[in-house]
């Protein structure tokens, strides 16, 4: 039996082997291929509306099937300028807890609550596409906008590339 699967073990790195050579051979050769980043696709804000135990639930329609896809970045200002171009694309705030990635043109929930404890239960008549929670709170008058992230590995670094941002929507 030892005997049976040593031989086929070893037949099987012949055919690993030759996949190997093929598959580099077919990329020292293909020409056909990009250098430049990838761009993200930046989320249409929906909604914004008040939960009952308190946060907010912003309802969004998202489609990034990228490979890379990181999440998004939310962007808190008193302007709708400002919200959507920020002094510096890294100050704004994560999303955490992070249940699914939006790949289909449908509409998700993000929780927006000062806990960063995992998602609250979905309440009747939210959107269940629940996707993670930004932890901050929000004020009445607020303008928000939100960015999409994909890591860009490039040589010798890995960085995030930002969406261009979103529509802005004034926190009710």
């Amino acid at each position: 039996m030892l005997d049976r699967l040593r031989r086929c073990f070893q037949s099987e790195s012949i055919f690993f082997k030759a996949i190997l050579f093929i598959f580099v051979f077919l990329v020292i050769n293909c020409t056909n291929y990009s250098v430049s980043k990838t761009q993200t696709v930046p989320p249409i804000l929906i909604s914004l509306s008040a939960r009952t135990g308190g946060g907010h639930l912003l309802v969004f329609r998202g489609t990034n099937p990228e490979f890379f896809f990181v999440g998004y970045k939310l962007y808190v200002s008193n302007s709708v300028n400002s919200a959507r171009n920020p002094s510096s694309l890294t100050g704004g705030v994560d999303c955490e807890n992070r249940g699914i990635i939006p790949n289909l043109p449908l509409e998700y929930s993000i929780e927006i609550y000062a806990d960063s404890v995992g998602l609250s239960p979905v309440n009747t008549g939210e959107n269940g596409n629940r996707i993670c929670k930004f932890p901050v709170n929000l004020s009445s008058g607020s303008v928000i906008a939100v960015r999409s992230l994909l890591l860009s590995i490039q040589p010798g670094s890995q960085v995030y590339q930002f969406s261009t941002p979103s529509n802005a929507l004034v926190v009710p």
